[in-house]
């Protein structure tokens, strides 16, 4: 397996800039990543590192061999498609010995190599069967075995997942991340779907409108978004707009005094605090005792989701915010209240939210 590096790579279609100045190494054995809203640029740099795109300006190297002008087929990058792309006319063992039978392999070799990759994507049974015959998690598995087959020093999806329904596609994803660590595949993973991204990858790029926004690991995007806009995209998070009004201290734009964990590196004067929902508390009024941000309002809306509840709570300054509280948690925090047995307010009871300085994160605007 081999690194992949980017340096400054961009693409235009006339005056559009899809991809722009995106520099990004990808270690060896590594899964990174590419997330984003539609249009934003992910896709396009997929495929510039596949060959299928040719760069406006800017580097592609796998390993030590810049690539930026060379074929697809000369890259060694094993591709799967959003939609398969399976020859519908073929078997299965057709469709995987395809890239092989391309590289002029010794007829010799293409039939254990098929059926080592078949058996990888648990699909050696199958051999003989036509892609209709198969459901779409087994074509999905096909796919995969065909771009492993040729053995490539860079394993690209492009979405590969997004044909399937909610719960193939959890099996589906966890049987990929299995085989990409048990190969040390270096691996390029596009996809908008955010709870994917986070399962899957060692490492994230959030990107918007073709730049990166922000590069780490799911804990750092999740706990340290860099930016409003990684804020936003990964997980939910409350927004406060406001003021810096001392070192530490920032005023809402309704005149909420919060208290924010402050490094000293944050941005100054008018700014956006963001408090994720389930860093926050929703206790009875009255309740709590004293300290930083308790402020007091009514339950708005309440959502019972299984898992958690969502409760939406409009505060007496008329800032408003939701609040992520687990099932699992110990009932009878409103026994009393108008609460009924599972010990959750309702619409119109009177509260307080609540939550640690450290939880207000003080956020930049996007790059």
């Amino acid at each position: 397996m081999s690194q992949v590096s980017l340096r400054n790579l961009a693409k235009r279609f006339g005056s559009v800039a899809a991809v722009d100045d995106v520099t990004l190494d990808v270690r060896e054995g590594e899964l990174v990543a590419l997330l984003g809203p539609s249009g934003c640029g992910k896709t396009t740099t997929l495929r510039m590192i596949a060959g299928f795109i040719a760069a406006s300006s800017g580097q592609i190297l796998i390993g030590d061999q810049d690539v930026t002008n060379l074929p697809p087929y000369r890259r060694n990058t094993g591709m799967v498609f959003q939609g398969y792309a399976l020859f519908p006319h073929m078997t299965v063992f057709q469709n995987v010995a395809f890239g092989l039978e391309m590289r002029k392999v010794p007829r010799a070799d293409i039939a254990p190599r098929v059926a080592e990759a078949l058996r990888l994507v648990q699909l050696g049974h199958l051999g003989e069967r036509m892609p209709k015959q198969l459901s779409g998690g087994q074509q999905q598995r096909v796919a995969l075995a065909r771009a492993l087959v040729i053995r490539p020093e860079v394993f690209l999806l492009d979405e590969p997942l997004s044909n399937l329904d909610a719960k193939l596609r959890l099996s589906v994803r966890i049987e990929i991340r299995q085989l990409q660590q048990a190969l040390g595949l270096t691996t390029v993973f596009v996809t908008h779907d955010q709870e994917e991204a986070l399962t899957l990858a060692d490492r994230l790029v959030v990107m918007s409108q073709g730049k990166v926004q922000q590069i780490g690991t799911p804990t750092e995007l999740y706990e340290r978004p860099a930016n409003h806009f990684v804020a936003d995209f990964i997980g939910r998070s409350n927004f406060l707009e406001g003021t810096v009004s001392a070192p530490g201290h920032f005023r809402t734009q309704r005149g909420l005094d919060v208290a924010f964990a402050d490094s000293g590196a944050g941005p100054r004067g008018q700014g956006v605090l963001a408090i994720r929902p389930e860093k926050a508390t929703v206790m009875p009024a009255g309740t709590g005792g004293e300290g930083p941000n308790r402020f007091p309002g009514r339950v708005a809306f309440v959502t019972y989701l299984g898992a958690s509840t969502e409760i939406r709570v409009q505060l007496d300054s008329g800032d408003e915010l939701t609040v992520t509280r687990p099932n699992a948690q110990p009932v009878g925090d409103f026994a009393g209240d108008p609460g009924g047995a599972l010990g959750m307010p309702v619409v119109g009871q009177p509260v307080t939210v609540a939550w640690p300085p450290a939880a207000a994160l003080l956020l930049a605007q996007p790059g």
